[in-house]
């Protein structure tokens, strides 16, 4: 009963914010980290590069940001033509023309800059068969949601630039470093982790996205154990969030100079003083975008995150 009286507490808190409401009880206040895009460096290949294949792009739209990051890694940043709007890393892609995101790209604007290849969300396959079919531009859609992505993604891409050998060898580092990382945390502690990418309602990484790949290896638990069905994310009720009982929290849901948004954060977690992560001040709200990106900073986005679920 006193386990029910909480939840319809905490469901009036945050639906209806009423002054009338029981005071709650005193709670740390989350952590903010400001870990914006460039605070997260791309890596370098080793030197000497392995030579681009006869069949290289020389004209590239990318409209997905892990893969502008990628192009840019394995040295063909300077065939880029355009971008989506998200595309944001390294900063100079932000020169490049901003074609729009998933509601409102057009086939025509893309087409305009007669690029010989367009990387897009495998999400679009409308977008995609009009740019093949009407406009007879190569596209080339890497997966990139699932943990097995990663690097399947990698690959795909790698493939359709002619960088395959550079590819391989970007994808030997980041498997070393992530091993590496995973060896330092197989000792513990192995605290249960939730990991919000949206709180309207609260959407979190399920086993088999790429974000579970991060937990994982960062010396986490996913509580969410949910099995992902078409996609690896699912909502979750608040009741459901009381029952899986994070320890640790950590809220990607704020944008780049949001101070709203991690107002909003702070004021929707302090309303559920009954979890653990909120009773122990390990509630983390993230600027880090490339913690939602499976991309060239996977590695970086693990050490980060690691850094973050082992605060205290």
């Amino acid at each position: 009963m006193r386990r029910h009286l909480l939840l319809i507490c905490a469901l009036l808190a945050l639906s209806s914010g009423c002054s009338d409401a029981a005071p709650r009880p005193s709670v740390p206040t989350p952590r903010v980290w400001h870990a914006a895009v460039a605070d997260l460096p791309l890596p370098q290949l080793r030197a000497p590069l392995p030579a681009l294949g006869p069949n290289a792009p020389q004209r590239i739209v990318s409209l997905v940001p892990s893969v502008t990051e990628l192009v840019c890694v394995l040295g063909l940043q300077d065939r880029l033509v355009g971008r989506s709007r998200w595309c944001d890393s390294p900063a100079s892609v932000r020169d490049l023309p901003d074609l729009g995101g998933l509601q409102d790209f057009q086939a025509e604007r893309i087409a305009d800059l007669r690029p010989d290849l367009v990387l897009l969300f495998d999400t679009l396959p409308g977008l995609q068969e009009t740019l093949s079919k009407q406009f007879h531009l190569r596209c080339v859609a890497p997966a990139t949601e699932r943990e097995d992505d990663v690097f399947a993604g990698l690959h795909t891409a790698a493939l359709a630039l002619d960088a395959a050998a550079r590819g391989e060898s970007l994808a030997a580092d980041l498997k070393e470093q992530l091993l590496r990382l995973q060896q330092a945390h197989a000792a513990g502690p192995h605290p249960t982790v939730l990991v919000v990418l949206d709180r309207s309602p609260p959407f979190a990484a399920c086993p088999g996205s790429f974000v579970d790949l991060l937990i994982r290896t960062a010396g986490g638990v996913n509580v969410v154990r949910t099995p992902p069905q078409e996609r690896p994310w699912c909502a979750l009720s608040v009741e459901t969030i009381l029952d899986l009982a994070p320890e640790v929290i950590v809220d990607l849901s704020v944008g780049d100079g949001a101070d709203a948004a991690i107002k909003a954060g702070a004021e929707f977690w302090a309303a559920l003083p009954m979890l653990p992560a909120v009773r122990n001040g390990r509630v983390h709200l993230l600027q880090a975008p490339a913690l939602a990106r499976p991309g060239p900073r996977i590695a970086e986005a693990a050490k980060l995150l690691a850094q973050v679920i082992h605060a205290r």
